[in-house]
């Protein structure tokens, strides 16, 4: 019987981090959406969130409010209930690394066991996915400039856009003759 009730107990505390893993660019802000539960017969009385830092060889965790460089620079937007959101704004590179939140009861303080991840760059990393989008949309837009014209296959019955070939003479060819569904063509106007 004892062992159930301690596996209750230690059940009822606990911090939940909706995403753990965050990327910024410097300069801008991110949000660190929380909360955390502990037993109804308990009331909180502080809360705190923690930079784990390596400190002469040892991980600690240190509370924000006490680091110079984190002044004026972040905000507790939770409460002391359940919600145990963080705000960092003016974000620099040395923000890079561990957050940890902590609250303490009437009865006992609690960490959190995991932490947040923020990565801070001080560029802004493109994917190519986006590069091809961007490439995409612009071949589409010249398309449309350049008075593509609509054919229409009845006994298909779908339409398609042919673009004047000379509008790619400065542009590469997509490949397959495909630009996000529209059809690239060799031939020339008669």
């Amino acid at each position: 019987m004892l062992y159930f009730l301690a596996e209750k107990v230690c059940a009822v505390w606990s911090v939940t981090f909706e995403n753990q893993d965050y990327c910024a660019v410097k300069g801008s802000s991110v949000e660190f959406k929380c909360s955390y539960n502990y037993p109804d017969d308990e009331s909180v009385r502080e809360t705190a969130w923690y930079k784990g830092m390596l400190q002469d060889g040892i991980w600690e965790r240190v509370k924000l409010s006490v680091l110079p460089t984190y002044k004026n620079r972040f905000a507790y937007r939770g409460d002391h209930v359940h919600n145990c959101s963080l705000v960092l704004q003016d974000l620099q590179e040395d923000d890079t690394g561990y957050y940890y939140f902590w609250f303490d009861t009437n009865r006992f303080g609690r960490n959190s066991k995991r932490s947040v991840y923020l990565s801070v760059t001080g560029k802004i990393v493109l994917h190519k996915r986006f590069f091809f989008f961007m490439f995409s949309l612009f071949n589409f837009l010249l398309c449309l400039i350049s008075r593509a014209e609509i054919q229409h296959t009845p006994q298909e019955g779908e339409c398609r856009r042919q673009c004047d070939p000379r509008m790619w003479h400065s542009l590469p060819k997509p490949q397959n003759n495909l630009v996000q569904g529209w059809t690239y063509s060799d031939r020339t106007r008669v």
